[in-house]
């Protein structure tokens, strides 16, 4: 990647408050935990951002379907969404039960279609995952598609490991133009530890260029998904970027303002950051909304 972008947050932030009065509209967000999580457990993580954007977006938090035995200490089995063999192989039955079930969730009429995709480490790799069978579907010319919806991706700690799944080719481009980058129109908000030890700053570098113009947060901690407020802060930004996009899209600048907040800036590589809220959890495998 040759540059990442940033956001003014105080005039995204201010100049966007009237246009989120004028629409009801909230941006759907399916949450995808990691390996050996559990929804519930992505739901904690996620601390305050569900809270501070109550008014913009709803979080809805899915299993994976597949359980992984006990481990000492826990009451419920942990989730994966693919199984690997002893030698590391994917088990790509597993990935397409995952991509089956997430599929049936979004084409279900009164809970699907889906703005955006939260994906930690595991979840992010089977997010990019969806939005290259979008991206392949728009450039094969096949009209209306499960996923059309999908307008973002926002991943923490997420490695590009397209290349193990079926019929994925190597991303050949830093810049995200590679032969199997992601469809120009896809937004992307991508969170780096650099003192990750699961998950090498490399992989998750080539995930994020994979994408158009992808937006990269790194920080200085691990594996994990940061909630100090100056971050937080960054996420809101984001996801209200993503909302006036998509979501005002008719009369969004009818007072002259949003328009100055439209394009994040850039900035070079390795700069960046320093109550109820709405909230869904989807249980595998007879979904039901609490």
């Amino acid at each position: 990647m040759n540059q990442f972008g940033h956001f003014n947050l105080t005039l995204l932030i201010n100049n966007t408050m009237s246009v989120v009065k004028e629409t009801n509209k909230f941006l759907r967000i399916l949450c995808l935990h990691g390996s050996e999580q559990n929804a519930e457990i992505l739901r904690t993580r996620l601390g305050s951002m569900p809270r501070k954007t109550k008014s913009i977006a709803k979080f809805v938090f899915i299993d994976a379907p597949h359980t992984l035995p006990l481990r000492p200490g826990d009451e419920v089995p942990m989730r994966t969404w693919y199984l690997r063999d002893e030698k590391g192989k994917l088990n790509e039955a597993s990935l397409q039960t995952s991509l089956d079930y997430i599929r049936s969730l979004w084409d279900d009429v009164n809970t699907g279609n889906y703005d955006g995709i939260f994906g930690f480490s595991m979840g992010g790799t089977v997010a990019a995952q969806i939005a290259l069978l979008k991206t392949r579907a728009t450039r094969a010319g096949t009209g209306a598609t499960t996923y059309n919806s999908l307008q973002f991706l926002f991943v923490a700690g997420a490695p590009d490991r397209l290349t193990s799944f079926p019929g994925v080719a190597s991303n050949t481009s830093s810049s995200g133009t590679g032969s199997e980058s992601m469809d120009c129109s896809l937004h992307s908000l991508h969170v780096m530890g650099r003192s990750d030890n699961v998950v090498s700053m490399a992989l998750m570098e080539s995930l994020a260029g994979r994408f158009h113009e992808p937006v990269v947060l790194p920080h200085e901690q691990g594996h994990c998904l940061p909630s100090k407020s100056v971050y937080i802060e960054q996420y809101v930004a984001f996801l209200t970027h993503m909302h006036r996009l998509h979501c005002h899209r008719i009369g969004a600048a009818s007072d002259g303002m949003a328009s100055t907040a439209s394009k994040p800036k850039t900035v070079n590589k390795g700069y960046g950051a320093a109550g109820a809220a709405n909230t869904s959890l989807v249980s595998n495998p007879n979904p039901t909304v609490t």
